[in-house]
């Protein structure tokens, strides 16, 4: 029987440290995801996030702060100060699909689901195909869009932690 876990807190409380600690202790090749890992300059400011496919640490360039963002505009899309790179997206899209359909893959990590998908962009089209699916599901989510996100998407979640 498939679960759901939400990993929950508000900005800078963890849960993507929290969500990696999970991965880490699942069997190597059941289990597949991505986090989205925050970069800052010397001043501790946040910059950008970099998308980190869990089961390889593969690194993509995700979220980039608009002021120190010179690539070309059809290559993202904006949303307040950030440009969300499409082709991190659909790299992420394409991976969790192929692991949807795996039979060896128990268990599908997302960092993170909210503001985004609410709005019909970022993960929103994979999220749903993950909730369709029979597989162990880890998401990291804010917990001001935790009711918005389960009402959207038609979800129960087993626990919230």
């Amino acid at each position: 029987m498939r679960t759901i876990t939400l990993i929950s807190g508000d900005f800078n409380s963890g849960k993507t440290s929290r969500m990696i600690d999970i991965f880490q202790q699942q069997i190597k090749g059941e289990a597949e995801g991505f986090a989205c890992v925050k970069y800052s300059n010397v001043e501790n400011d946040i910059r950008g996030y970099k998308l980190i496919r869990l089961s390889t640490q593969e690194e993509n360039d995700f979220i980039i702060e608009k002021s120190i963002s010179e690539i070309a505009d059809e290559d993202f899309f904006e949303l307040e100060r950030f440009r969300f790179s499409k082709k991190a997206l659909s790299l992420a899209e394409g991976i969790i699909s192929d692991a949807i359909q795996n039979p060896s893959i128990v268990s599908i990590f997302l960092d993170e689901v909210g503001m985004l998908e609410l709005q019909d962009r970022g993960y929103c089209k994979i999220f749903t195909k993950m909730i369709e699916s029979q597989k162990n599901l880890f998401i990291c989510i804010n917990q001001k869009h935790i009711k918005a996100v389960t009402e959207k998407f038609g979800f129960n979640y087993d626990r919230c932690i």
